[in-house]
């Protein structure tokens, strides 16, 4: 798979594009988890990623498929592949942290604290979005 013109990486044919670019730390967003409902993990593929699926079709337009837009939790690897991902998936990171606590603070809030690894920073910001 030739990632942006810039990054190659080889896998084994089977398994979805998201689980592939993942097992090689390329992070991008799917808050779903690869259900394919939060369109999160949007895609281009312009080489080798097949027709797009019906469970796309209600988050990718005509012309964005035609564009080459996919969701990447739906695609299937089988061939060879040149896709686009945003370039600030280069620079997302995977932690493993300790939950220090896990408090709901409402209905649909919850406050977690972890601790991060020594000498790690996260830049996140209130509203901002982080996958756990």
């Amino acid at each position: 798979i030739l990632i942006n013109e810039q990054k190659e990486i080889e896998i084994p044919a089977g398994g979805k594009l998201l689980n592939a670019l993942a097992d090689n730390s390329i992070f991008v967003s799917s808050a779903c988890g690869g259900g394919g409902t939060c369109a999160q993990c949007r895609v281009v593929v312009h080489e080798g990623g097949g027709d797009i699926l019906p469970t796309e079709r209600s988050h990718i337009s005509k012309r964005e498929a035609c564009d080459g837009h996919r969701l990447s939790c739906q695609v299937a690897v089988k061939q060879d592949m040149k896709i686009e991902v945003p370039p600030e998936v280069f620079e997302t990171k995977k932690w493993e942290c300790t939950v220090r606590s896990n408090d709901n603070v409402a209905t649909f809030i919850k406050e977690l604290v972890l601790e991060l690894p020594e000498g790690e920073d996260v830049g996140f910001k209130s509203g901002g979005y982080i996958q756990i």
